[in-house]
């Protein structure tokens, strides 16, 4: 086959795809009556995918479909069906469709009245007792794993991935972060408790699939926090993304007149310099971001004299949209310094709402701006925070 025999076969192929969303494993007979409606339409199921399902075009046909979940075992895992089994499914009149991560989903036309794969209620429980029990161990871990790093971050004093100084930087991407978390907490619950109804309804003698003109409950509630969630869900994705393509990340400008933040050479002698203090070669760039909270500067700077003294200078500069958090987000940024906050003190003076000092680190605070500078220079080249503090007043006050 050429070339383009193959990308016009491949043009072809995905012009005779769909992708559609997948059913929540608790749907099982939503999932099964809608693929039953698909095929009649002339769209034939091919894979059953966690969020999305993928059919291909073909001639209308009059097909049943059925899900068969694999049992779910703490040590062994997910199942599998055995070739035995598939072939015994086949030989009742079943195809296989499609296989994934134990759940599998044979079709069979309707005028053949294949036998019914649910025809044991034990089985039906068994099935479905695995399937809760399976989403139940996720949403367990997924909350353990949160909550044991929270404490451990409680317990060693270390630095919190969601702390303010986190979400001022990237305020978007942690919206998304926490809306993730709430979604996914929320459905796995949601989940674990349809499933638990299904076997309450196999238990007092019902069908899995309603009866012709059964009334079926709607669970409106829950649909409809779903949809919000997914609603929030993506607003913050898109918000990620605009905050992505906005920001950018280029070299320092050659003069400190027009801009917040401090150039080294604006507080020490030398000149810029491409290699960092351990003779690595290095970029003297600055990273601009802006989001919903603040607009967020990130600066690094090597400098380097003639005596090949050195100056290594890294900022953190917020102009938040409100102020009322800006010492909390001092605290957090001087929280999560390289060098922490030991020996930290509170310095005076009189440009400045709230300054504290750190180990080779200061925090400074004026009105909505705040500022976190690390500063390691050789011991020629020392400055005192107060002269720096000089320095950045006379630019803020501009």
């Amino acid at each position: 086959m050429s070339a383009k025999d193959w990308i016009v076969k491949q043009i072809d192929q995905i012009r005779n795809m769909r992708w559609m969303r997948a059913f929540p494993v608790y749907e099982i007979e939503k999932a099964e009556n809608h693929y039953q409606e698909m095929a009649a339409r002339g769209w034939l199921l091919c894979k059953q995918g966690s969020s999305l399902d993928r059919y291909r075009r073909g001639e209308p046909q009059a097909l049943q479909y059925r899900i068969e979940y694999c049992p779910v075992k703490a040590i062994d895992g997910i199942q599998e069906l055995t070739e035995d089994q598939v072939d015994f499914y086949e030989d009742c009149g079943w195809t296989l469709v499609s296989e994934r991560r134990g759940i599998y989903v044979f079709s069979a036309p309707s005028e053949n009245e294949p036998v019914e794969l649910y025809s044991d209620p034990t089985e039906q429980i068994r099935m479905l007792k695995s399937v809760h029990n399976y989403i139940g161990g996720i949403g367990l871990c997924f909350v353990a794993g949160i909550v044991a790093r929270w404490v451990a971050d409680l317990w060693t004093d270390g630095t919190d991935v969601l702390s303010l100084a986190t979400l001022y930087a990237a305020d978007w991407l942690m919206f998304f972060v926490f809306a993730t978390l709430i979604y996914v907490l929320w459905n796995t619950g949601y989940s674990y408790y349809r499933c638990r109804l299904l076997v309450k309804r196999v238990k007092i003698g019902r069908s899995l699939h309603h009866e012709r003109g059964e009334k079926q409950s709607k669970h409106i509630v829950g649909r409809s926090i779903r949809v919000i969630l997914l609603g929030i869900l993506w607003i913050t994705v898109i918000g990620s993304v605009v905050l992505l393509v906005r920001k950018t990340e280029e070299k320092l400008p050659k003069q400190g007149s027009e801009v917040l933040y401090l150039l080294a050479e604006e507080v020490y002698d030398g000149t810029r310099s491409d290699r960092n203090i351990f003779g690595r070669e290095e970029e003297n760039e600055v990273l601009h971001a802006t989001g919903v909270l603040a607009e967020y500067f990130s600066t690094t700077e090597y400098l380097i004299n003639g005596e090949n003294d050195f100056v290594s200078l890294d900022q953190d500069l917020y102009i938040l949209k409100q102020e009322k958090n800006a010492i909390a987000l001092a605290d957090s940024l001087l929280k999560q310094s390289l060098f922490g906050a030991e020996g930290g003190k509170e310095l005076l003076h009189p440009a400045f709402d709230y300054v504290i000092q750190g180990r080779y680190t200061m925090v400074a605070v004026s009105g909505n701006r705040v500022i976190s500078i690390t500063c390691i220079a050789s011991d020629e080249l020392e400055k005192d925070w107060m002269a720096v503090l000089d320095v950045l007043a006379k630019k803020w006050d501009s």
